[in-house]
């Protein structure tokens, strides 16, 4: 009877190991990024469509990374290099190293993005910048912390997936999704890191596919202003006092009150 229990365990252990390892990963990610300029330029606030894609591996530092690949058509920018990706061999840490130099140097360090193995009222250091050295280099001024603390205030798992709620010191929140990314695409807040200009730039995620073309996971996006219709989008007239249609689905807004 005990070896019967025992090998129970074992089967349904591996049953496990085998169901965690097939959850199928984000490959593609679907968004639009919002640049809003204050007055007097607001006419020249717009919304652009964009999407990221892991296409290719690369080594850095004897680890193996996948690409990612930045693509914005109005901005003239065709899979671009924004940065590499890693995911830990159980599949709970996933780590990052952002585009750009510093220093005149290629960046080699990884950064935590996530950490799925944690409890409700754990500090997780993770990383609070953007797909590029902009953050690192407002760091580098004193300015800016790219790995802040991260408390963990809620676990949940919905359709086997953990969302993992997480709150930084300026009560800025945020969820991770495994296998899927944030609602900033893969970052923690939209872009901030700016070393000069006021205007507002943010990235926000609409929907996130497989390397098989399955929706995963879709966003809601309303609080923007935007209506998912995942991969394309619609600005919701309500929430918009003048919108100007642009070719090649950009967007020019003026949004009240920012």
């Amino acid at each position: 009877m005990k070896r019967a229990l025992f090998l129970l365990c074992v089967l349904s252990g591996l049953q496990s190991i085998a169901l965690a390892e097939v959850l199928p990963q984000a490959t593609k990610w679907y968004g639009v990024q919002y640049v809003h300029y204050p007055s007097p330029n607001e006419q020249l606030s717009y919304i652009h469509s964009i999407s990221y894609t892991l296409s290719g591996d690369t080594t850095i530092n004897s680890k193996n990374y996948s690409q990612l690949l930045l693509t914005n058509k109005d901005e003239k920018l065709d899979a671009v290099y924004r940065g590499a990706l890693r995911i830990s061999s159980d599949g709970q840490q996933v780590y990052f190293i952002p585009s750009g130099q510093i220093d005149g140097a290629p960046i080699t360090k990884e950064y935590l993005l996530y950490d799925f193995d944690v409890q409700v009222g754990d500090v997780v250091q993770a990383y609070s910048g953007f797909n590029d050295a902009s953050c690192l280099e407002l760091e580098k001024q004193g300015d800016y912390a790219v790995v802040q603390d991260w408390t963990v205030s809620d676990i949940k798992v919905v359709d086997g997936r953990k969302h993992v709620k997480v709150t930084n010191k300026d009560n800025i929140s945020n969820e991770w999704i495994e296998g899927i990314g944030t609602k900033y695409i893969l970052w923690a807040v939209g872009r901030d890191c700016y070393a000069t200009g006021e205007e507002i730039r943010m990235q926000r995620t609409l929907c996130v596919q497989d390397n098989m073309g399955n929706t995963l996971y879709s966003f809601d996006t309303e609080d923007l202003g935007i209506r998912n219709n995942c991969p394309d989008w619609e600005v919701i007239g309500s929430a918009i006092d003048n919108v100007v249609k642009q070719p090649a689905s950009a967007t020019k807004l003026l949004r009240d009150g920012q």
